[in-house]
């Protein structure tokens, strides 16, 4: 009956937590007049790989391979599409509406990933032994503003959401309680945010709970929660974490829009110090103003609570773990501009890797929530401290300073929208001050400030939702929908073929919301394969079957229009475009990428016949006899080919190679080899034949074994008591 109890407990603390969600996000859950997917990355990138991979999931495929961008890429390997997250799942299987994702649920999803925030954090307070109130304002304060309140980035907010379970079980192993269990469960949430997406919130998540873990070996000379911590971390980030170094082996990433590296190429020190969080801006806290990079803003209210916390209750580990969190989280975010980030970087593996040292600002804005709930439930005990009557005074300082600065010509930018600031300030300073004197009760304080600090997290939200009416904010996502009339002509069309946009509104990404394949595309990392092509040629485009073209005018004589859209732009038709797949028999050998890149440049036509492999190749006899092969079935991550082979031969697909890719000629396993550069052929003997292939990288099958290994042992232990 207990453990009934509580369950319900749990359950109804879940809802009413979600319905706070819904509330503070009502412009996404109760209107359709505001979008969050909106700038050129979220429009474009994050649109298209959940597009992409809601779509395989409907053909009944675990989206691994993205056939829609750049002839074919990983999408478990580039990470920050977030497949293996299975929050995610929720909204790759929801309901769409002529084959795309809906908007609604998309508004869904954001106000998801807010409420695992909250809900993580206002566990952990609840954890802490901190009141319902408490957990609360904590939970709001994580989720509503700063970092994860205001970034956008899905992927980004998925890995910050963990820090509250890895540092909460961290916390018990280190009081003593069950060390070698809470030790490990610390370790499996640290390694479920890399499976969010983006590594590189959890690269210092990793560093901050690292280092609380040496300083308790140090003080109780002890490892093994330590190394417990470490190993499940490992375990569960491996299904995220293999696929990545994989993929990272075989491709170019881009780390400024110029810049593009090798996986052995440490990302240069330069890059970091440019996305580097300014000094300048930590006013930034708790005064709205200008950014840099991301957004920290927290408010007077917090931050007044957060200090009362270090003044009473620093002497205590969790307290004290936070302010360490938090002091970690505002250093290292600095990168260039101070001292420990370079020495990170420069001595710690996977820390060059994280480019963006500003968005390290997460760990600061989870400590300073997390010591704002302990500064709530605090009031009592400290409304005689002097420094309850220091933080009043400060206040009334601030909101003066805020309420005055309009008087002054030449007030700094940073005054320019402190007005909510102001009154939170003077209503928190009242409120302090009542509670001192007596003459507001605790419950009825506490209430007052987090309806305080609740209207300072709204004031934060103004970026991150763009009305539908504002067309300048929700431009790309606008061109990412618009010319359906373009998409609708070409998917009537027979057979599979790539799409070229030679128009500056369409984003390149366009095809991955349309149901086509484009020609390119915008991603942070491509593999090298598709990159060392000559690109921009005719011929390469032909090899890989660019059939349509979306401009106003034709390229070249061979194109000709065969549909005038309603927008302006028009859709030119090549027939020198190669299929998707054709058989060959013949072998034209070639010593590096330049030869095949001359092959393809002077031979494109002979390629018809002739597949180009590295050296010597595979000896294919002479062929009197017409061979034929057809794409029957393509889910993404799976494909079926019928071939009809009037002798041996090689059938040639136009993806990109990579590896993890298998095949069966009529059930038999058949290698995948690589030809003409970067396209993938399968032998198949004379007759008729089905080909399969189908994505199944053993780097993610490995890392899910050893996830679901790791959840077994957690399973055991906790059994065992």
């Amino acid at each position: 009956m207990v453990r009934l109890a509580t369950v319900v407990s749990r359950v109804g603390a879940a809802i009413v937590l979600f319905a706070a969600v819904c509330a503070f996000y009502w412009k996404l859950s109760l209107s359709t007049q505001y979008e969050w997917m909106t700038g050129l990355d979220l429009s474009t990138q994050v649109l298209a790989w959940f597009q992409a991979a809601a779509e395989q999931w409907r053909a009944g495929q675990f989206p691994l391979w993205d056939t829609r961008l750049w002839n074919g890429q990983s999408m478990a390997g580039q990470a920050q599409p977030g497949v293996l997250y299975p929050p995610n799942w929720l909204l790759f299987a929801s309901p769409s509406s002529d084959g795309r994702l809906q908007t609604g649920y998309l508004r869904f999803h954001c106000v998801m990933v807010h409420w695992i925030a909250l809900g993580l954090c206002y566990w952990m307070c609840r954890g802490l032994g901190l009141s319902r109130a408490a957990s609360f304002l904590g939970g709001a304060a994580f989720s509503f503003d700063g970092f994860i309140g205001t970034v956008g980035w899905p992927q980004w907010i998925a890995g910050a959401s963990w820090a509250p379970p890895v540092f909460l079980f961290q916390l018990r192993a280190m009081r003593g309680e069950r060390p070698r269990f809470h030790a490990m469960c610390s370790g499996a949430a640290l390694g479920i945010s890399f499976l969010g997406g983006h590594p590189q919130v959890p690269v210092f998540l990793s560093l901050a709970s690292g280092g609380l873990w040496l300083v308790d070996s140090v003080r109780r000379r002890r490892a093994a929660p330590f190394v417990s911590a470490v190993v499940f971390a490992g375990l569960f980030a491996a299904p995220q974490v293999l696929p990545a170094i994989e993929f990272g082996r075989e491709s170019i990433r881009w780390v400024s829009e110029t810049k593009a590296i090798r996986w052995d190429e440490p990302v240069p020190y330069g890059v970091h110090e440019t996305y580097s969080f300014d000094p300048r801006r930590l006013t930034g806290l708790v005064i709205p103003g200008p950014l840099s990079h991301v957004d920290i803003h927290m408010g007077a209210i917090v931050a007044a609570l957060a200090f009362l916390a270090l003044t009473c209750r620093l002497s205590r580990l969790p307290a004290a773990a936070m302010a360490g969190v938090a002091l970690f989280g505002c250093l290292a975010a600095m990168g260039g501009w101070g001292l420990l980030h370079g020495v990170l970087y420069a001595i710690v593996p996977g820390v060059e890797k994280a480019r963006n040292p500003a968005t390290a600002m997460a760990l600061l804005n989870f400590g300073l929530a997390v010591l704002a709930a302990y500064g709530l439930d605090a009031l009592g005990e400290i409304r005689d401290s002097r420094w309850m009557g220091r933080v009043i005074r400060a206040l009334l300082g601030l909101a003066a300073v805020l309420l005055l600065a309009p008087l002054f010509p030449s007030q700094p930018d940073l005054f320019a929208e402190g007005g909510i600031t102001a009154v939170a300030s003077i209503v928190g300073a009242g409120v302090l001050h009542g509670i001192r004197v007596g003459t507001v009760r605790l419950a009825a304080a506490r209430a007052a400030l987090i309806l305080a600090a609740l209207v300072e997290f709204g004031h934060s939200t103004r970026p991150l939702l763009a009305p539908r009416t504002d067309s300048a904010r929700n431009v790309w996502m606008d061109r990412m929908k618009a010319n359906q009339d373009l998409a609708a002509y070409m998917k009537q069309q027979p057979g599979r073929f790539r799409v070229e946009t030679a128009a500056e509104e369409v984003p390149r990404n366009w095809g991955s919301w349309h149901g086509l394949d484009m020609w390119g595309g915008y991603l942070p990392a491509v593999s090298r394969g598709a990159v060392e092509m000559e690109f921009s040629r005719r011929e390469t485009k032909m090899l890989w079957g660019v059939q349509f073209t979306i401009a106003r005018e034709a390229a070249h004589p061979s194109q000709r229009e065969v549909f005038r859209g309603a927008g302006g732009l028009n859709l030119f038709y090549d027939p020198d475009a190669f299929p998707r797949v054709w058989p060959v028999h013949q072998a034209i050998a070639a010593s590096g990428r330049d030869h095949v890149n001359a092959i393809v440049r002077e031979r494109w036509s002979d390629l018809r016949f002739a597949a180009i492999v590295k050296g010597p190749g595979r000896a294919l006899p002479p062929c009197g006899g017409q061979s034929t092969a057809e794409l029957k079935d393509h889910a993404g991550s799976a494909l079926t080919i019928a071939a009809n082979m009037a002798c041996d031969g090689l059938v040639v697909i136009s993806e990109s190679w990579a590896p993890g890719w298998e095949a069966a000629v009529d059930g038999e396993p058949a290698p995948v080899m690589r030809v003409n550069g970067s396209m993938r052929a399968v032998p198949v003997p004379l007759g008729s034949h089905m080909v399969r292939l189908r994505y199944r990288p053993s780097s993610v099958l490995a890392g899910a074994a050893m996830a679901l290994a790791g959840a077994a042992l957690l399973a055991i232990v906790w059994r065992r008591g």
